[in-house]
């Protein structure tokens, strides 16, 4: 975005900032990236992000309301939704007599996973059918499979690497309940598409996150970097079948409420594309 700045006072070319919520979020924690961000934000012609927790962000920084929006990526309902759990277990080769609880995303420090990892041993004493699957790899993977050990859960977490995005719904429906700890996210659309899928949800009150969960309606919130907090709410799903099943119909319900295509988001940002390019021309596109 800072280049980009610089190419539009050189070539005199609008701007359209997207925003996905990481790098802004660690910005304003540095005052000399704050400026640069001020800068960046003032020099654009319009900003969007998938979030309005980012917007709100932006307009305390001074953004006009008229120059910025939330736009939320679309969930392909029809490729997220219920399946047959036992045939995605068979397929995946996933225990059919076991709790699975699915984390899916990069293995970085910002997604928590260590504090999920936490989680499942304060299960132990009482739940030894549980096993956890990660699906996904990065930079944490070596530190995150050391904990594992050193916990005693070899048997409990299953490190799978990361897979395709068209694999990913099977794992959805091969799991029990989802889990994202993140220390800090945009919007995250996993989240979305573990809720389509009818898999009740566990995340971090972070960011945009609760923009998909109404806490103990739709899922549940836990604050970040709280192993506690993520047992407790497992414990509630593994031990409440009534308030298991509640949530595993509303949270779909919920995200098919919300109707969110992928065409309405091209849309949107099509919209902002052209409104920009008219006032660029003078009214010509």
């Amino acid at each position: 975005a800072l280049i980009a700045v610089f190419i539009k006072k050189i070539y005199h070319t609008p701007i359209i900032l997207t925003e996905r919520g990481a790098s802004a979020n660690l910005a304003v924690k540095n005052r000399v990236m704050e400026k640069i961000l001020l800068w960046v934000l003032k020099n654009c012609d319009y900003i969007t992000a998938n979030n309005q927790n980012q917007i709100d962000t932006f307009r305390k920084l001074g953004v006009p309301a008229n120059k910025s929006l939330s736009i939320p990526n679309g969930i392909d309902i029809e490729q997220f939704k219920p399946r047959d759990k036992d045939l995605a277990r068979k397929k995946l080769n996933i225990p059919l007599d076991k709790k699975i609880v699915l984390f899916v995303g990069w293995l970085i420090e910002r997604k928590g996973c260590n504090y999920l990892i936490e989680a499942i041993g304060k299960l132990m004493s009482e739940h030894k059918n549980v096993v956890l699957v990660i699906v996904g790899g990065g930079d944490k993977e070596k530190e995150l499979k050391n904990q594992v050990r050193s916990l005693n859960l070899t048997n409990n977490v299953v490190f799978v690497g990361p897979k395709k995005p068209d694999e990913i719904p099977e794992y959805m429906n091969a799991a029990d309940i989802f889990v994202l700890p993140s220390l800090s996210e945009g919007r995250p659309n996993v989240v979305g598409e573990a809720m389509a899928s009818g898999i009740p949800t566990i995340a971090t009150a972070v960011n945009g996150t609760p923009e998909f969960i109404d806490d103990g309606e739709t899922g549940f919130l836990v604050s970040p970097k709280n192993s506690d907090a993520l047992a407790k709410a497992l414990l509630l799903y593994l031990e409440n079948g009534k308030l298991y099943e509640k949530i595993r119909v509303s949270s779909r319900e919920s995200v098919l409420k919300k109707k969110p295509s992928w065409e309405n988001c091209a849309n949107n940002y099509t919209n902002i594309y052209i409104s920009i390019l008219n006032k660029s021309n003078g009214g010509a596109h």
